[in-house]
């Protein structure tokens, strides 16, 4: 897949598509595009690079039998340990009955669409309270898995303004949320507590320079030119330091508006 990249954003004024494209060089040099699967063939990744050793061993391996821990795997018994199966109640008689019935009165793709949208049902909100009333809790929220649950608390627990230090090994779903946390984040070297108190160090350095930044200094003295009570007045809700407002050239490019092209 080679050619030339073409952006028709850059097509106004008139120009006919042979300039357009000559302009399109000019501008952003002569870049041939590359095929986007050429990462791929060049390196597949520490999994994929030994696909052909550890397909349907390693990897995607084919288990047979009744869910538990003990099945067939390539015409032998083996001891399975990476089964969500936890309480071996997968097969129990009542579990399967009780999931046939369901399947037989609702279908299995009932209710159609996530919760938040389409998928709220009486029968979701029953649950959450007999597991509220079984574990003690004022409340409960049903997810579909684990995963999804680990990165809806990161999600939901912290903002932009806070900090994040994670362990370079922990699960996935711990992994994922971290990646979508929009502040700051550190990570420490697994099990390295050496590691683990710097990045620590790291991170309470940059939240009390925030704090200095935008509080005050050792002088009383406030930047920006901002006094003390200035600084309390503008405290959120939450006790948050609002940023002050945009002085000078900043402020002036910002209300300046969208450049114009210089093809206009």
């Amino acid at each position: 897949m080679n050619g030339w990249l073409l952006l028709p954003g850059l097509q106004a004024g008139g120009f006919s598509p042979h300039e357009t494209i000559n302009r399109n060089r000019r501008a952003f040099g002569a870049h041939r595009m590359n095929d986007i699967f050429d990462k791929i063939r060049k390196d597949m990744g520490p999994i994929g690079r030994h696909h052909k050793q550890s397909h349907g061993y390693f990897s995607f391996p084919k288990l047979e039998g009744e869910l538990g821990a003990h099945m067939n795997f390539r015409g032998k018994p083996v001891l399975v340990w990476s089964l969500n199966n936890y309480l071996g109640l997968a097969n129990h008689p009542e579990v399967r009955a009780v999931d046939a019935q369901a399947a037989k009165d609702w279908g299995m793709a009932y209710p159609m669409g996530a919760r938040m949208m389409s998928g709220q049902t009486k029968y979701h909100e029953q649950l959450e309270n007999e597991l509220s009333t079984f574990m003690g809790k004022e409340d409960s929220f049903l997810l579909n898995y684990g995963y999804q649950g680990c990165m809806s608390a990161i999600e939901a627990l912290l903002s932009r303004h806070d900090v994040l230090v994670y362990d370079s090994e922990c699960h996935a779903c711990m992994i994922d949320g971290a990646r979508l946390h929009m502040g700051k984040r550190f990570v420490f070297q697994h099990n390295d507590m050496a590691s683990f108190d710097k990045q620590l160090e790291n991170a309470r350095k940059l939240v009390e320079g925030v704090r200095r930044r935008y509080s005050g200094d050792d002088r009383g003295r406030v930047r920006h030119g901002r006094r003390p009570r200035q600084v309390e007045r503008d405290r959120g809700a939450q006790g948050e330091v609002q940023l002050p407002p945009l002085r000078g050239r900043r402020a002036r490019l910002r209300h300046a508006g969208p450049r114009r092209s210089r093809y206009r």
